[in-house]
């Protein structure tokens, strides 16, 4: 997608009458096309659907933060929308996928959130699922060492 911002949301169809998910894999992705590849950018566990979108909009937030300013308008315009947070939390709840997507640069940054459901008699005691979260280092920027975007751009503003 071009520099301009743009924004894609995507959410699929709720997948009918599955069993109350143990909780909700969330993961944060960079998708460019251009350069023969995707990468994760970080990921967590949430265990209620809402707390699942807070991640979302977290993540979108701090993706953001790092792009194009209409990005940036975009996200918080998508953040401030309750109906669309109450439609995101409805999908999950329902067995869908929630995705939101926005575009910098020929780059597609992806947040996204699925339930998952584990039979209670596979789930650990407590029926509790993994707990937190995590991050991963993404592709150098030319004449960087390498690390997270976040402090390449910080290290390089403009």
């Amino acid at each position: 997608m071009s520099r301009s911002g743009r924004v894609l949301l995507v959410a699929g169809p709720g997948a009918g009458t599955l069993p109350e998910p143990c909780g909700f894999w969330c993961t944060s992705t960079a998708r460019a096309p251009g350069a023969g590849g995707s990468w994760w950018l970080g990921w967590g566990w949430e265990r209620t659907a809402r707390a699942a979108v807070d991640w979302i909009h977290g993540r979108a937030a701090e993706s953001a933060e790092q792009l194009h300013p209409a990005c940036g308008r975009a996200v918080r315009a998508w953040r401030e929308d309750a109906d669309e947070c109450a439609e995101a939390v409805r999908r999950l709840r329902g067995g869908g996928e929630y995705r939101f997507a926005l575009g910098d640069d020929g780059v597609l940054y992806v947040v996204a959130a699925r339930p998952v459901h584990v039979p209670p008699s596979a789930r650990p005691a407590g029926g509790a699922a993994p707990a937190g979260t995590g991050s991963a280092a993404v592709p150098a920027a030319p004449g960087t060492a390498g690390g997270r975007r976040d402090s390449w751009r910080r290290r390089n503003p403009g």
